[in-house]
């Protein structure tokens, strides 16, 4: 016969192992909550922006709020939200390839031959430069086939080669046949192997029409490094030294190319691995020199999307669920793109130049797992549609 004693003791014992288990199941959540782990298709993901939960497989359903009809997206448009919210906007809807801000509205992705040589022609717009790394040329390829697709023909014209096999920028391409400026380059290893700097010629015959349009990428894997620098001032006739790469390509060599459009694909995937204060420094730096463009080159500058732990490799240091000044990748790069609105949003408010930035990245991308390949690249049609985008809101200003 069981006493009064021991059944007291069993509900004391019974109650004390489920507050334990309760606690032990709550801790489980919260760890599945901060390591972006999934159960079964549902997956709870820590931002800085608004939290909300996906489906894996959803890549068409509404992300934040509902897309709502407005007029054509432009730049005015998206300054002005900027100046009211103090960042870019991020909510819509993805309808199969096509993204629909809820503030604005875009043309199909696919742009027709008349809108594109009409704006060609109406901005004189002659020459297009992209600027960034594995993804910017990504972004560069979609730029060149939405050209492409109507151009009478494309021809790249230069490759830029890697110098000694170490993924550092090639001297040639960048001196551009002047010896004495090759012979005074000094390069270091760029750490990108698919970042490869070129440059095509489109020509277009269409209607009467008769232009031209030079597309050049220049690689480039970080907002400011040391891969190629110069301190034989002699050698360019100049006033300047180049202590980066990115002060030779705008104090120089974009002076000598005078690009209509710039795109700046801003590295963010591997500028996470850096710490806030030394990438706030750089975009200090990165300020300086977009300062010194001329005021009639338009620039755009867009920054990181989302990545997929999931589907990322267990080891390197793009590997699964690494962690960056205590964050996940995602939760870093929304960090950056931030942090480098903000150092930037002077030069996006000002009249007095074409700066502009873009959409909030990681909120347009983080629900497109399906679109996404290896964690952090996407398959083409995201790059496509980022760009006809970036194409219609050159356009729109001009038209």
């Amino acid at each position: 016969m069981i006493s009064r004693i021991d059944f007291d003791m069993f509900k004391w014992f019974s109650r004390v192992v489920v507050l334990v288990t309760a606690v032990f199941l709550l801790a489980i959540w919260i760890l599945a909550y901060w390591q972006d782990l999934s159960f079964g298709k549902l997956v709870l993901v820590k931002t800085q922006s608004p939290s909300f939960m996906l489906q894996e497989d959803q890549t068409e359903e509404v992300m934040q709020g509902n897309a709502t009809s407005h007029g054509n997206c432009n730049n005015e448009i998206f300054r002005q939200y900027l100046q009211r919210h103090g960042y870019f906007p991020g909510l819509g809807k993805w309808n199969g390839s096509q993204f629909h801000p809820n503030i604005c509205e875009f043309k199909p992705t696919t742009l027709s031959a008349d809108y594109l040589l009409q704006c060609m022609r109406k901005s004189e717009l002659t020459s297009v430069a992209t600027l960034g790394d594995s993804q910017g040329m990504r972004y560069f390829n979609a730029l060149l086939e939405h050209f492409r697709s109507v151009a009478s023909g494309c021809t790249r014209i230069k490759v830029e080669r890697m110098a000694h096999n170490v993924n550092a920028p090639g001297k040639d391409y960048f001196a551009q046949g002047n010896k004495t400026l090759e012979n005074a380059f000094a390069v270091k290893r760029r750490g990108c192997v698919t970042c490869i700097s070129q440059e095509w010629h489109c020509h277009f015959a269409r209607g009467g029409s008769n232009m031209s349009l030079r597309l050049e990428h220049i690689s480039m894997n970080h907002l400011w490094d040391q891969s190629l620098t110069i301190k034989d001032t002699s050698a360019l006739k100049s006033e300047y030294t180049f202590a980066s790469f990115q002060e030779f390509v705008f104090r120089y060599y974009f002076k000598k190319s005078r690009p209509g459009l710039i795109l700046l694909f801003a590295p963010i995937n591997h500028e996470k691995v850096i710490r806030k204060f030394e990438v706030s420094k750089s975009l200090d730096k990165i300020v300086r020199i977009l300062e010194e463009t001329e005021p009639t080159t338009e620039i755009f500058v867009l920054g990181g999307t989302a990545e997929f732990e999931h589907k990322k490799y267990k080891r390197g240091l793009h590997r699964q669920y690494a962690r960056f000044d205590g964050m996940l990748a995602t939760e870093k790069i929304d960090l950056l793109n931030h942090l480098m609105c903000d150092v930037l949003k002077k030069l996006y408010l000002s009249s007095r130049r074409q700066i502009h930035g873009f959409m909030d990245m990681v909120a347009i991308s983080r629900s497109l797992v399906s679109w996404n390949k290896d964690g952090i690249h996407f398959i083409p049609v995201w790059y496509e549609s980022v760009m006809s985008y970036i194409l219609q809101l050159f356009c729109n200003d001009t038209l």
